[in-house]
């Protein structure tokens, strides 16, 4: 269970050292659901209690996959699309409100994990693991049934934290990004809303 959940980690430290952090979990934390689906809940964090500061950028992997476990089984949710956003009144996008649907997971990635994820896929040769100069947000969901990602550069990860999270509605928006795009802010709002619905990312916030 922890292979097929965790290859890319079983495919960085090998067969040996895998079984031996597996068989340590265990030990540590037994299953205790009735679903073997919920067993690598904790291994991601178990792999930095077991290795200390060694285990931080395994662990950020053991995180992006787990990411892609809770992405598939999540709820579908009533993701917008660009129809629905063609057909809104005008006077209803000032105040539009959107959130993220169930599926999005987002992971802050302080090391190359998704060049490793990508690797170990691929099964292409091991790009070894390095500190990135910035850390990432990388999102991971589902749309129209198969598990999507990408990363986020800062600003659009800021824009899009400011409505999912801080609950902007689309006038504030384009209020919060005119300090650095000015007279350009609607556009940049526009461009990115549509990329996220077309992604699937987005659905209309309940009232």
């Amino acid at each position: 269970v922890l292979r097929d959940d965790f290859s890319a980690v079983w495919y960085w430290l090998g067969d040996e050292e895998f079984a031996a952090l597996g068989s340590a979990y265990i030990c540590r934390y037994p299953s205790a659901h009735y679903s073997l689906r919920w067993f690598g809940e904790r291994f991601p964090g178990f792999i930095v209690e077991h290795y200390g500061e060694q285990g931080l950028a395994p662990a950020e992997l053991a995180r992006l996959e787990w990411a892609f476990t809770l992405a598939f089984d999540a709820p579908q949710g009533e993701p917008l699309t660009l129809q629905d956003m063609a057909t809104l009144p005008p006077e209803d996008w000032p105040g539009l409100q959107v959130q993220l649907v169930p599926s999005v997971q987002q992971v802050l990635c302080d090391f190359n994990s998704l060049g490793i994820w990508r690797a170990s896929k691929g099964e292409w040769d091991f790009p070894g693991s390095e500190a990135l100069p910035l850390a990432q947000v990388c999102l991971v969901w589902r749309h129209q049934n198969v598990c999507q990602y990408r990363s986020v550069e800062p600003a659009q990860a800021c824009a899009l934290t400011g409505m999912v999270a801080n609950g902007w509605s689309f006038s504030e928006l384009c209020a919060e990004l005119a300090v650095t795009y000015q007279e350009g802010a609607p556009l940049q709002a526009v461009t990115w809303l549509k990329q996220w619905v077309q992604e699937g990312l987005l659905q209309r916030r309940a009232p």
